[in-house]
């Protein structure tokens, strides 16, 4: 892909699957997410205390936005022994029924193909609890915690989303996405992939990984050595 860029690969939300793409369908995803923990007793506080533009920023032009970066993109996935419920089904029910493009007896059928999707299924449920609708390099808690921390501390501190991730700590984050955001997405069959573009286009995880271990280390030191000298 010669005339690859990044810049519009990432503006244009290209990592997102087709049906995710504009604003307004990517804010009526976020209702949707909200929707589907409501009276939830396990609901994610850090969900109760943003507003859906808060949720909107942290989904789409940070977490979503960095994984992009290092080549990753929201991908359906398919399986011979699972069959997942249809997310774009869904996004149309919550679409069509607030702007009342339904009749009533449509609106009754969509709801109730919505509320099969909150069911569980042994299958579905087998699948998560074991982890599957991770990408390798974040099924390990610890392995989270480092993806979070890069995410919450390399980003320009004049930048919007920097205010927003001042309100987030990296934990509140972890939590959010891979507890709630991933974990509802698996029940459609999406997962966050590689995608098939050329690796050479993007960044490297791991080398992002290590510079912002090293540069840990060189602060820890540095606060260390000047505590030192006030001895």
């Amino acid at each position: 892909m010669p005339n690859f860029n990044l810049e519009n690969y990432l503006n244009n939300f290209s990592y997102m699957p087709e049906f995710l793409r504009t604003e307004e369908q990517l804010s009526n995803f976020v209702k949707f997410l909200r929707y589907y923990y409501s009276g939830d007793s396990s609901e994610c506080n850090l969900f109760n205390s943003l507003t859906d533009e808060e949720v909107y920023n942290y989904l789409f032009n940070i977490f979503f936005k960095e994984i992009a970066c290092y080549g990753l993109s929201l991908k359906k996935i398919t399986s011979k022994n699972i069959q997942f419920y249809n997310l774009q089904d869904v996004l149309d029910y919550f679409r069509n029924k607030t702007t009342n493009h339904l009749t009533e007896n449509e609106i009754l059928e969509m709801e109730k193909r919505f509320e099969d999707s909150k069911k569980n299924d042994s299958n579905i449920e087998y699948y998560r609890k074991e982890l599957k609708y991770l990408p390798d390099f974040i099924k390990d808690f610890h392995n989270q915690k480092d993806l979070f921390k890069i995410i919450h501390g390399w980003y320009n501190p004049h930048s919007i989303e920097n205010e927003l991730l001042k309100k987030i700590t990296f934990r509140d984050g972890q939590i959010f996405i891979i507890d709630y955001v991933l974990w509802c997405l698996s029940k459609y069959g999406f997962k966050i992939q590689r995608n098939n573009i050329e690796k050479s286009k993007f960044n490297s995880y791991f080398e992002q990984l290590n510079n912002w271990q090293k540069t840990k280390s060189e602060t820890e030191i540095s606060a260390l050595t000047n505590l030192l000298k006030k001895t």
